[in-house]
């Protein structure tokens, strides 16, 4: 319950936020509030609803007109895959790995991102075979 109350502040702070920033800095603060949202969905028993709010947020920035969208389709590859949406899952990864890969190539460092992604959309690959 703790943790419900400190994620809600941070909503909270982050739609203030939207509220008096410029178009490029509310990219970034529709990704936060999305990461929020995938925190309430791991420590919530409506894991479901928080993954689609997170979702619906992970879109809005991959919408906006920011340069460097890598980062915001991974996480919302991610969220496809907990609402095992495999079509989804495995097209967003392969969308992230490109973007990422590009953004490397223009000097901004993901780290093991790339790696992650690649094994990600090759589970979900496996998942959906799975579950036809």
């Amino acid at each position: 319950m703790l943790h419900t109350k400190k994620f809600k502040k941070a909503l909270e702070i982050y739609k203030k936020l939207l509220k008096i920033s410029t178009n490029n800095q509310k990219t970034s603060i529709y990704n936060g509030i999305g990461n929020v949202f995938r925190m309430l969905a791991e420590t919530s028993k409506d894991s479901m609803k928080y993954n689609k709010k997170a979702l619906s947020y992970y879109k809005k920035a991959i919408n906006s007109n920011a340069k460097y969208k890598g980062l915001y389709f991974s996480n919302a590859s991610y969220i496809y895959g907990k609402l095992k949406m495999w079509d989804d899952a495995i097209k967003t990864s392969k969308k992230a790995i490109y973007l990422l890969k590009k953004e490397e190539k223009e000097g901004i460092k993901h780290g093991n991102q790339i790696k992650i992604l690649e094994l990600e959309n090759s589970l979900y690959k496996e998942y959906k075979k799975k579950t036809q």
